[in-house]
């Protein structure tokens, strides 16, 4: 079950994660910072960030100079990059009950269609979110 990441203990329903390094690439933080603004529209999929630096203190700062509104956790070791497969940062993963539903790199020619269809979910409400 290589694509099964249900240990990481998500819950029900459906998660985006975003793999990241603390950076200053403008696109990365345009979709962070797009991120932090669709966390409060879409009740139905929750925003989990995973910043992968060896210092526990770049990652706390990167979360308060950027204001990050959704939990931000720590992965010094790389063992969630390697258990979503995601080799170049950033990344979005969709993930749906502990299943990966669909993944693309950030800032990659080939998977502009991806990003923005995964990114569009979360501006998707439906009528219980009124």
């Amino acid at each position: 079950m290589k694509n099964d990441i249900g240990s990481l203990n998500m819950k029900q329903g459906k998660n985006l994660i975003a793999v990241f390094s603390p950076t200053d690439c403008g696109v990365c933080l345009s979709v962070l910072n797009f991120l932090n603004k669709s966390e409060a529209v879409n009740k139905d999929i929750r925003v989990i960030g995973i910043i992968n630096t060896p210092y526990r203190q770049a990652a706390r700062k990167f979360q308060r100079v950027y204001n990050l509104n959704f939990p931000l956790l720590y992965d010094s070791l790389g063992v969630v990059k390697k258990t979503l497969n995601v080799d170049i940062k950033p990344a979005l993963v969709l993930v749906d009950s502990g299943i990966i539903q669909k993944k693309a790199i950030v800032g990659v020619r080939e998977d502009i269609g991806k990003v923005n269809e995964i990114l569009s979910l979360l501006n998707t409400t439906d009528e219980k979110n009124h």
